[in-house]
């Protein structure tokens, strides 16, 4: 169960939504990892997304080719992320599975991250 301490720093957390790090990076990386020949029945791994300076990221989403990640980190652990993707031609965005960590729900977290993709996609 998180502290009265904690939930008070995700609190903080929420109101920085806007102070983002991002990481563009690894996506070539990723499509050439992809492509990449291997042994018949050898799965290739999803590469992890780089952890920034930043408790709030914008990274390669870890599991869905072209899509992104918002989340937020606090005490070195994800306690909300959600995925997305842009696309180019109409400029509207797709979310999916939008999470807040259940000791971290109330914080105004999902709000916070949401509002600010709203701002950054409107």
């Amino acid at each position: 169960m998180a502290t009265d301490e904690h939930r008070q720093a995700a609190l903080r957390l929420a109101q920085q939504s806007r102070k983002l790090g991002r990481a563009y990076s690894l996506e070539p990386l990723r499509m050439q990892l992809r492509h990449e020949p291997r042994a018949p029945g050898q799965r290739m791994g999803w590469p992890n997304p780089p952890q920034l300076n930043t408790s709030w990221q914008d990274t390669i989403a870890p599991t869905r080719t072209g899509w992104r990640q918002r989340a937020a980190n606090l005490h070195g652990e994800v306690v909300f992320g959600v995925d997305y993707r842009v696309f180019r031609r109409c400029k509207l965005a797709w979310l999916e599975e939008p999470h807040t960590d259940p000791e971290y729900q109330g914080c105004r977290l999902a709000k916070a991250g949401l509002a600010a993709l709203r701002t950054d996609f409107p």
